[in-house]
C-alpha cells in the first residue's frame, strides 16, 4: 500500500495500515454496526473500492487548527484507491477534543483537495466534517490536480458512537461526495463515491 501523503509530510501520522478486505456482503459492511470502513468511488466512469478494518488506518492527531474555533483538528484517513494510472487518498477532518466536536452539524460539510507539490495538509486551517482529497496522476508525470470549485459536494450522511472508554469515544461517520478534478489543460476527471470511516474523539 503507498504511503498516505500525511506521512510523506509529517512523519507523525499513526502507522497502521488498512487492513484486507473480508469476505462479508458490501451490504453487511455498510452497515454502521460492523467494524468494516470503506471507501467505493467512482473515477472517469471507472469503479473502485478500498475496504478496511476500524482501528487500521491513519490518522493525523490533532497537528491541524480548526479555522472556525480556537481548537484542533484530526484527519482520520477515509480510504486510499492505488491503482496503475492515479493515487487517490482521501481524509475526514474533525475536531480533536468532545468538548468542541459534540456540538456538530452534520449538515456542515466540506470538500477541498490538496496539491503534494505546492502544499500540504499542516500549511492550512481545515475545518469540522472537511474532506480532504489528494488526486495523483500516475500515468502522467506524477501530477496532482485540485478539485472544481464549482459543482463539488461533501454529504455526511450518519454519525453515530460506535464505542468509548475512558478516554475516547470512537464514531463511525458514513457521506458521500462528488466533484471533478481539473487537469492542466483544463479538461476534467468526474469522481464520486462513498466512504464509511471512523473517528477517534478525546474527552
Amino acid at each position: 500500500m503507498k504511503k498516505s501523503f500525511l506521512v510523506i509530510f509529517t512523519g507523525l501520522a499513526l502507522m497502521s495500515f488498512v487492513g484486507c478486505s473480508s469476505d462479508s456482503s458490501n451490504a453487511d459492511k455498510n452497515s454502521t454496526a460492523s467494524n468494516d470502513g470503506y471507501l467505493d468511488v467512482t473515477v472517469g466512469g471507472q469503479h473502485y473500492r478500498d475496504d478496511y478494518k476500524e482501528g487500521y488506518s491513519f490518522s493525523l492527531e490533532g497537528f491541524v487548527d480548526n479555522c472556525d474555533s480556537s481548537g484542533k483538528i484530526t484527519g482520520q484517513n477515509a480510504g486510499q484507491i492505488d491503482v496503475a494510472n492515479f493515487f487517490m487518498d482521501v481524509y475526514l477532518c474533525h475536531d480533536k477534543n468532545l468538548a468542541e466536536f459534540q456540538n456538530y452539524n452534520k449538515n456542515l460539510a466540506y470538500i477541498s483537495s490538496v496539491d503534494i507539490n505546492t502544499g500540504s495538509f499542516l500549511e492550512d486551517c481545515r475545518k469540522n466534517f472537511e474532506l480532504v482529497i489528494s488526486y495523483e496522476d500516475i500515468a502522467n508525470n506524477k501530477k496532482y490536480y485540485n478539485l472544481s470549485n464549482s459543482g463539488r459536494l461533501n454529504n455526511i450522511t450518519s454519525v453515530s458512537v460506535f464505542k468509548e472508554d475512558s478516554q475516547q469515544k470512537i464514531y463511525v461517520v458514513t457521506g458521500n461526495f462528488s466533484g471533478s478534478f481539473v487537469k492542466s489543460d483544463n479538461s476534467t476527471i468526474p469522481v464520486s463515491g462513498s466512504y464509511k470511516t471512523f473517528i477517534s474523539v478525546l474527552k
